[in-house]
């Protein structure tokens, strides 16, 4: 991590570890949802309980609403992706900038 202050500016901190940090709660909410979750709502939706009658409209509500629970398991897998992308290029054009000043100071 690297921190800058340019003219009375505040300081920018580039914290990429933290970042990952995060992709990684995330990544574990989104294996809870796979491994746990999904399994459970997936046996709910096939008991097939007033599949037939006045209540199937219901039923098919109940189905859809499992079904789109599952979706926020999605939501925290791809945020972990882009976290962990994020982290990844900020890391590598600090270490560029880094680079570039350290670079330039010997010159």
């Amino acid at each position: 991590m690297r921190a800058m202050e340019e003219g009375g500016g505040e300081a920018i901190s580039l914290n990429p570890d933290e970042l990952q940090h995060f992709a990684e709660r995330a990544l574990t909410i989104s294996e809870i949802f796979q491994n746990r979750i999904g399994p459970q709502i997936e046996r709910l939706s096939s008991l097939g309980f007033y599949e037939d009658g006045e209540a199937a409209d219901a039923f098919s509500s109940y189905r859809k609403a499992l079904e789109r629970l599952l979706d926020i398991g999605d939501f925290y897998m791809r945020s972990a992706q882009m976290l962990m992308l994020v982290a990844e290029v900020m890391s590598a054009q600090d270490e560029a900038l880094a680079s570039s000043f350290d670079e330039g100071a010997v010159q």
